[in-house]
């Protein structure tokens, strides 16, 4: 019980961390079965509220500890994790936030990486790293993002 009482403030907080393994999962499964279009359409919900800067930081760890189960049904993937997490944060307030997907040349390889962009920064990404030599595809919202 002390765990639990480390890591969630009240009960809010483990509705909230319910609510990050339902929209991963959502998003693994949708991703599949919806045109990139629609499936923008209903992970981009009205921006609620006000940002609390640690409610983002939150929100990531929980994502972040869905992902590391072995267990859990979502594969961990720059897609569904940047998807959940933009409409997580949209939901508190983060209206800032843009999703973007882009693509590098290594050679005769081509990859790609999702991943989310505040201040036309990478934001909330592990190292920053993997968006080094990035080529943005798209961002989403279009007029509220910025491209890095």
């Amino acid at each position: 019980m002390s765990k639990l009482s480390e890591n969630f403030r009240s009960l809010s907080d483990v509705w909230e961390f319910l609510r990050v393994a339902a929209r991963l999962w959502a998003a693994q499964y949708l991703k599949a079965r919806l045109p990139v279009p629609e499936l923008l359409r209903r992970f981009t919900p009205p921006v609620r509220g006000v940002p609390q800067e640690d409610h983002a930081d939150a929100l990531q760890r929980y994502v972040w500890w869905w992902l590391a189960r072995p267990w859990f049904p979502v594969r961990s993937n720059c897609w569904t994790r940047a998807l959940a997490l933009f409409e997580l944060l949209r939901r508190h307030g983060f209206g800032d936030v843009g999703l973007v997907v882009g693509v590098r040349r290594d050679g005769a390889d081509l990859s790609g990486h999702a991943w989310l962009i505040r201040g036309g920064v990478p934001f909330l990404e592990p190292t920053g790293e993997e968006v080094l030599g990035m080529r943005p595809m798209f961002t989403h919202p279009e007029e509220e993002a910025e491209e890095p």
